[in-house]
């Protein structure tokens, strides 16, 4: 998350409310859509290098590579919707496929080599974000230069993740077979592609109905909410190899009560500050203040949607033909949602007018889609009963409760105009409510003091 706030910082506030939402809806959904074929085979591509199946590393970087053409030619069309020039087209369409590339590699090491998966998360985003500094703050290039960057963080990161992957790769075999049987159950992923390019439509039908003002401070007001999440959730992929390998569904659960104590203290207090963080983030979408507080709803629902995705994939095991049955089952969950979101949107869009009910609309369509994910999960996996999230629904009204009122007792000035006069304004508040607020759920967790103690004794 500190990696990546300098980068996310800058390019909110240096672009002009056009380019950021070209960019971020490129960069956000762009991406989505370029992932056509790493949605439908990925999931494979995973599952046979986690279970050390011959074949798969060869299979692994054909399909790689073949999702790099795709996602060249996906960037380009989508950069062409949102109008802008040629030269910006060919970058975007660089851009996309350099980060597909690095997605693939990510996915090969997860099952691979999972420290070094981590590790190539921390590489990519440092240099992503020591460019943007370079070429979007320092030299002032603008959207070109937030491109430029992708695309070389992205081939960089690619490169080492396919270097580190190959060290630890399953036995040699003959890849054709292996993608052809990819191929032929591609169905079971077909659901969740689906519905993954159906959601990636919500940021284009936004342009459409409400323009591009709406769209930028759609994802001005998500940035701060964007980074705690994607920092937090990379672990949730761990979750799926623990148990793919052996481990116990309900000793998992116990990182779901970590999640919940490390991400609510960090939502509510952002819910209960927003002109100071819309100030920080960028006093240009202050009118979007309202959407803040159903921002944080949503993301604490995604990142639990998450975890529990992870646990029921995770504990599907096998080869294709004994696992897809299962797992059809269990991406059909992502479709019906994802078909719910796309038809709630485009009502939502074409009869809300612009303006900040525009973003609680679009905010609440995401919760509810994540809410009904999660229902559809526990259901269909056998082991996650409901009985079962009784303490971690005490524990998160307890860990709101507690963060709302450290939150209240912490007193902030007026906000400022200026970025670094308001972090200073910020930054010693939020360092005596984090520390007030994480001790106390700490000494009142369990769970927490046994990892605590278990991390210490590893140290």
């Amino acid at each position: 998350m500190l990696i990546n706030i300098a980068a996310a910082f800058i390019l909110v506030r240096r672009l002009p409310s056009s380019d950021y939402a070209f960019y971020q809806t490129l960069t956000k959904r762009g991406t989505w859509i370029g992932s056509l074929i790493v949605l439908l085979l990925g999931g494979w591509i995973y599952r046979y290098n986690a279970q050390r199946i011959p074949g798969s590393w060869e299979a692994s970087i054909v399909v790689s590579l073949l999702s790099i053409l795709y996602a060249f030619s996906a960037g380009l069309l989508v950069a062409y919707y949102l109008h802008v020039s040629m030269y910006i087209a060919l970058l975007s369409g660089l851009a996309v496929s350099a980060f597909i590339a690095y997605v693939m590699m990510r996915q090969v090491l997860n099952a691979l080599r999972p420290v070094r998966y981590a590790f190539l998360a921390i590489i990519y985003r440092l240099l992503y974000t020591s460019l943007v500094v370079l070429l979007v703050y320092f030299i002032g290039y603008g959207v070109v230069g937030a491109l430029w960057s992708i695309v070389v963080a992205g081939a960089v990161a690619s490169f080492l993740g396919y270097t580190w992957g190959r060290r630890a790769k399953p036995p040699a075999s003959r890849w054709i077979g292996i993608v052809g049987e990819w191929i032929r159950h591609s169905f079971v992923f077909l659901p969740s592609t689906i519905a993954q390019i159906l959601a990636s439509l919500d940021a284009l039908i936004a342009y459409h109905f409400w323009g591009s003002g709406v769209v930028a401070a759609f994802f001005a007001t998500l940035m701060v909410f964007s980074l705690i999440r994607e920092s937090i959730t990379a672990g949730t992929s761990y979750v799926a190899t623990y148990l793919l390998q052996g481990g116990k569904e309900e000793r998992s659960l116990q990182g779901l009560v970590a999640l919940l104590a490390l991400t609510t203290p960090l939502l509510v207090f952002v819910a209960s500050y927003p002109t100071h963080i819309l100030y920080l983030v960028n006093p240009r979408y202050a009118w979007a203040k309202p959407v803040i507080m159903f921002h944080a709803i949503y993301t604490l629902i995604a990142m639990f949607e998450a975890y529990i995705a992870s646990i029921a994939s995770g504990s599907i095991k096998g080869r294709a033909r004994e696992s897809a049955g299962k797992l059809l089952r269990l991406t059909s969950i992502a479709l019906i949602t994802r078909v719910t979101y796309f038809v709630l949107i485009t009502v939502l869009a074409a009869t809300i007018a612009a303006g900040p009910s525009a973003l609680i609309a679009w905010s609440v369509s995401l919760a509810t889609v994540s809410l009904l994910s999660i229902i559809g999960y526990v259901e269909l996996t056998p082991r996650l009963s409901y009985t079962m999230f009784k303490r971690h629904t005490a524990l998160l009204i307890v860990y709101t409760a507690l963060s709302y009122l450290v939150a209240r007792l912490v007193r902030l000035p007026p906000p400022a105009q200026r970025f670094f006069v308001e972090v200073k304004l910020l930054a010693f508040p939020f360092i005596e409510y984090v520390i007030i607020t994480y001790i106390i759920i700490v000494l009142i967790t369990p769970e927490l003091r046994q990892m605590l103690k278990h991390v210490l004794k590893l140290v």
